[in-house]
């Protein structure tokens, strides 16, 4: 082959270049035989030696930019799930916070230390809501539980699992949230539900049996009380290793309403408690503890049959005359569910919403057209006016009212950074009261806003369940709830804490029950009673509700006039979908606090944090009554907000009350 050199360029190499930038060169020793014709080519390797440059200056910012993260994600993570736990039985509830716990196993000879993460994730990649975060520290080889409290809201939902130590960020997988507990009735024609009923295993115990009940290890049962909500019945046959917050949280749970059945231990024995659960130990075959009960059984587990725990864990649905009779009316819906949680929150966006005068808007708007055309046609054509003039006049119509606008359309009526509340209490004993908290932050400039609580077993969550939410949340006794605010807008958020309140001295003074019904009732009360011009109070009873008469002076409750039964009283004031009040006023003054088409709303979800399901599942035991109460939210029941801010809001206390005189 012919080559021709002029000083280090070689037309051999420029056919290949060129070949390279597909350019056909049919004769290079006749195409290139000037100097210029080389420094041409010398001019098209040294692009290529800067395009080769720059390629690998990219590749390596690449690598610096996510270096990080393909390291974490290149690296085996250090701990490993091992098992995981949902709920008491395996499914969760509805609306409430629920037990999400991990069995992590850390495989290296070195201690890890971090915070282990869960989030929602809508789609394939999308996080939303808030993320929770718990502390882990784990000792080489060694493995231990880490639980969740996540808000449930929706059906077989996927949660991203997390690892962030100091060497970096490790994917621990995604778990699969299981089914809902109300969906089984659904698929069984909204006839009956098999409410959560569990048997408690040792921690060290592998076989599950018997078969006739679901079990759940002990040293998974929540250390908080606020997260026994959902459980319904509890069977035990052997005293659990619990250090004290189980117990008190087992405790707090049969005093709200739970249903205890103690088996004979493997020596045929009846269980001996100490310390806290030392009230276990009545010799009576049932006994009640708080609003709960504890039931005796001399068999012990493999004699337990699926006929006896379908007595305690299936409910079927009331088929009462008055009830269907009342649920058939428009504007009820028979299978919508109590709890409604959008509806509290719509009621709650009301408060901060802008009272814009629409009337004048529009008023301006047609005017507004009207002055641009016809208006600006019949001006231009006057004698006189010139092209200017016209300009002008359009010109000063469109600044005119466009400051009109902004004035009138703007954010800014009266309104001021809030922290607004409707709260939920149910009775545990006389003092201390299980609250699920609905609250929205309204901030009008961006605020980095902390929400902390102590020593209340609180759990947080987010109610912005289906977007992405810049907030990261800390239950427990020490909770803190994380978040950037834009200007002029909300955070709505849901809470449940474990609060103390001054005894109500609340005693049965006499009643008289005819049948099924309750003639006359009467209570007494002590000073620490809620008492106001805002105070509401009703009665129920079996199937029945009653507004009630406070008498201050006396301290006395009785029922009062308008008795109805819960399905004619939760059908009212509300549209044929069920979401919004029919027929309420607009709210005039944010602060009010005898908001009344609150009133429903609030009933409708306490009486489904009380165990309820379905309107016609209410159906109080003969022997006690349920006694609500809404009035101002005390003080005692804020949270520590930072930026400071002021608190308002309403509570609903519920309490059942034995129908025993002198109680």
């Amino acid at each position: 082959m012919f080559k021709h050199q002029h000083g280090s360029c070689e037309f051999a190499s420029c056919r290949e270049k060129l070949t390279y930038f597909s350019v056909t060169v049919p004769d290079v020793c006749g195409a290139f035989r000037d100097v210029r014709a080389c420094d041409f080519v010398r001019f098209q390797e040294q692009v290529l030696r800067r395009m080769d440059s720059m390629k690998h200056l990219l590749q390596i910012l690449v690598l610096l930019l996510s270096g990080l993260p393909m390291v974490s994600a290149q690296q085996a993570a250090p701990v490993r799930i091992v098992e995981t736990y949902w709920g008491f039985d395996g499914r969760v509830t509805e609306g409430e916070f629920q037990p999400f716990s991990l069995l992590l196993d850390n495989r290296s000879d070195q201690p890890v230390e971090g915070t282990v993460s869960i989030q929602k994730v809508s789609g394939l990649i999308r996080t939303v809501g808030a993320r929770h975060e718990v502390p882990v520290f784990l000792g080489p080889a060694s493995r231990r539980w880490v639980q969740f409290y996540p808000l449930i809201s929706g059906n077989l939902n996927t949660w991203e699992v997390r690892l962030q130590t100091e060497s970096g960020l490790f994917d621990l997988g995604s778990k699969d949230q299981p089914g809902l507990v109300e969906a089984e009735r659904l698929l069984k024609g909204n006839e009956e539900i098999r409410l959560v009923t569990v048997l408690l295993d040792p921690a060290e115990s592998l076989q599950r049996v018997p078969t006739s009940i679901r079990h759940m290890p002990d040293d998974v049962f929540p250390p908080y009380s606020t997260a026994t909500h959902g459980l319904h019945a509890l069977y035990m046959d052997h005293v659990p290793d619990w250090e004290e917050p189980r117990q008190s949280a087992m405790l707090s749970w049969l005093q709200r309403g739970g249903k205890l059945h103690l088996l004979l231990d493997s020596n045929r024995q009846q269980l001996r408690f100490s310390g806290l659960l030392a009230a276990l130990n009545e010799p009576f075959p049932e006994f009640a503890v708080g609003a709960g009960t504890v039931v005796r059984q001399d068999i012990q587990r493999n004699e337990l049959t699926e006929e006896m725990v379908n007595a305690v864990a299936v409910r079927k649905r009331m088929q009462g005359e008055e009830n269907l009779t009342a649920m058939s009316q428009p504007g009820w819906n028979y299978a919508r569910k109590l709890s409604d949680d959008d509806e509290l929150f719509q009621i709650l966006a009301q408060l901060v919403e802008p009272k814009h005068s629409w009337f004048l808007i529009a008023l301006l708007c047609i005017t507004y057209v009207g002055l641009l055309y016809p208006g600006g046609w019949w001006f231009s054509r006057r004698e006189g006016n010139r092209h200017y003039h016209s300009i002008a006049y359009v010109l000063g119509t469109v600044v005119f009212f466009s400051v009109l606008f902004i004035f009138l359309g703007q954010r800014g009526y009266g309104e001021s950074t809030s922290f607004r509340t409707l709260m939920i209490a149910l009775a545990e004993d006389s003092t201390h009261w299980s609250c699920l908290q609905f609250s929205q932050v309204f901030v009008t400039e961006g605020a980095d806003c902390r929400i902390e609580d102590d020593s209340r077993q609180t759990l947080l969550a987010s109610a912005l369940t289906e977007e992405s939410v810049d907030a990261t949340i800390i239950s427990g006794n020490t909770a803190s709830f994380s978040s950037r605010i834009p200007p002029f807008s909300r955070e709505p958020l849901v809470a449940r804490s474990q609060i103390v309140l001054p005894d109500w001295e609340m005693k049965v003074a006499g009643f008289t029950v005819n049948g099924t019904e309750l003639s006359s009732l009467a209570l007494q009360v002590g000073r620490r009673f809620p008492f106001g011009k805002n105070t509401r109070v009703w009665m129920i009873y079996r199937d029945r509700i009653w507004p009630a008469e406070v008498d201050e002076g006396s301290g006395s409750i009785r029922p009062g006039n308008g008795r109805r039964t819960i399905a004619e009283f939760l059908g009212q004031d509300v549209d044929t979908l069920g979401f919004l009040p029919v027929g309420t006023p607009a709210l005039k003054d944010p602060d009010a606090a005898n908001l009344q088409h609150l009133e429903v709303q609030m009933i409708r979800r306490a009486l489904s944090n009380s165990r309820q399901f379905y309107s016609g599942d209410i159906d109080i035991p003969a022997d006690r009554i349920l006694l609500l109460v809404k009035t101002d939210m005390p003080a005692s029941c804020n949270f520590v907000v930072s930026p400071e801010m002021q608190q308002t809001g309403q509570i609903l206390y519920l309490k059942e009350v034995p129908l025993a005189e002198g109680q």
